[in-house]
C-alpha cells in the first residue's frame, strides 16, 4: 500500500492512465487511504476541478465513497453513466445507488437525467432507480415517460424497471399493455409481455391462467417473440396454444401432422415445457380456412403424446363450432387426453 507523498502522488496520476486494470489499481488503493486522509480528499478534490485530464470518473468514484460527496463528485458520476465501456457505467451507476440511499438529493438529478440525458444516461439512471425499490409518483413518472422515448433500448429499461415495483396499479398495467400493442420494436414488445405476465399474476395470483397463442411459424426460433416471450416470461407463462389451423396446409393431414411434430420439436429444444404446450384445433365440417376433422387431429395428439408424456393437451379455438358438429370434438378428445 502507497504511503509516502510520492506514492500517492503516482497512484492519482494513474487515473489518467488509458489501461483500465492500472485505474483500478490506483482506485482501490485510493479509496482505502483517503477513508483515513483528509489531506487525500482536498488533493483529490483539486485534481477533479483541474483541466485537461484523459479521466475524471476514477476521482469522482475514489470521492465517492467517502462521506458527503460534494456536487461536482455527484455530477460527474452522472456524466460516468454515458461512459463508452459499459462495466465503467454500471459501477459508477451501483455507486450512484448507494449515496443516494444516503443522499436523497441525488434522486431527483437521476429523475432528471431519465428525460434530459444521452440513451446511456437515461438507461443507467432507470436502473439506478429501479434499484432503488422507490414507491414514489417522481420516479414511477419518470419510468412511465421514458416508456415513449425514441430510442428502444431506453424504453425497454423502463419497462424491466418497471416489473420490480410495488406501486404498480391499472395504469401502469394499462400503459404498459398500450406499449405492448403498439411499440413497433420487438425488443420492447417482449419486455412488456414479460413485465405484464409478472404483475397480471401478482395481481391476480396464481390461478389467473396466462398464455401464448403462436401461430406455427412464430415458435420455429428462439428469436420470435412468442418464442421469447414464453422463455422469459418462465413460470409466469401457463400455456403455449398452438394454432394450428387456419393455413391451407392444415388441410392436408399429412402435412399437418408434419408441421406439428416440427414445431414442437423446435419448441422442447428451445427450452418450453411440453407440459406448457396445446395443440390447436378447428374440426367444424362448415369451417372454409384450413381445418381438419377431430380424428386426425387426435391422431395427432396421441402420436405427439407418445414422443412428449406430458404434452398438456389440446384445445378448441371455438366452442360453438363443436356444439354445431354435436361436440363431437368433446366427444372425441376428452377421453384421448385423459386417457
Amino acid at each position: 500500500m502507497a504511503t509516502t507523498p510520492s506514492e500517492i502522488a503516482d497512484l492519482i496520476a494513474a487515473l489518467d492512465h488509458p489501461d483500465k486494470p492500472t485505474i483500478r489499481a490506483a482506485v482501490d488503493q485510493l479509496i482505502t487511504l483517503a477513508a483515513h486522509s483528509d489531506d487525500l480528499i482536498q488533493a483529490l478534490n483539486r485534481r477533479l476541478d483541474e483541466p485537461d485530464h484523459r479521466n475524471y470518473w476514477p476521482v469522482a468514484y475514489v470521492l465517492g465513497h467517502q462521506a458527503q460527496p460534494s456536487g461536482a463528485v455527484i455530477r460527474t458520476l452522472l456524466d460516468a453513466l454515458d461512459h463508452r465501456e459499459p462495466d465503467i457505467r454500471w459501477a459508477n451507476g451501483l455507486l450512484l445507488v448507494g449515496i443516494a440511499k444516503e443522499e436523497s438529493a441525488v434522486i431527483p438529478l437521476l429523475i432528471e437525467l431519465c428525460e434530459a440525458g444521452s440513451a446511456n444516461q437515461k438507461r443507467m439512471a432507470l436502473y439506478c432507480l429501479r434499484d432503488l425499490a422507490l414507491d414514489d409518483n417522481q420516479s414511477r413518472g419518470a419510468m412511465l415517460k421514458a416508456l415513449d422515448d425514441q430510442e428502444p433500448s431506453v424504453r425497454v429499461a423502463a419497462v424491466t424497471s418497471l416489473k420490480v415495483r410495488i406501486d404498480v396499479d391499472v395504469t401502469v398495467r394499462q400503459q404498459l399493455l398500450a406499449t405492448y400493442i403498439h411499440d413497433f420494436d420487438d425488443r420492447v414488445r417482449n419486455a412488456a409481455a414479460v413485465t405484464l405476465a409478472s404483475m397480471l399474476k401478482n395481481h391476480y395470483g396464481s390461478n389467473f391462467v396466462i398464455a401464448a397463442a403462436p401461430r406455427p411459424f412464430e415458435v420455429r426460433s428462439s428469436s420470435g417473440i412468442y418464442a421469447q416471450f414464453a422463455l422469459q416470461a418462465g413460470n409466469n407463462v401457463d400455456l403455449v396454444t398452438m394454432q394450428d389451423f387456419d393455413f391451407p396446409e392444415a388441410s392436408d393431414a399429412t402435412k399437418l401432422a408434419a408441421i406439428v411434430d416440427a414445431d414442437l420439436a423446435s419448441m422442447t429444444t428451445m427450452g418450453i415445457p411440453a407440459a406448457k404446450i396445446m395443440i390447436g384445433c378447428i374440426t367444424y365440417s362448415k369451417y372454409t380456412a384450413g381445418h381438419n376433422t377431430v380424428d386426425v387431429y387426435k391422431n395427432i395428439f396421441l402420436t405427439q403424446k407418445a414422443k412428449y408424456p406430458s404434452l398438456r393437451g389440446v384445445y378448441l379455438w371455438e366452442l360453438s363450432f363443436d356444439k354445431l358438429d354435436g361436440w363431437g370434438f368433446t366427444r372425441t378428445m376428452v377421453p384421448a387426453v385423459i386417457g
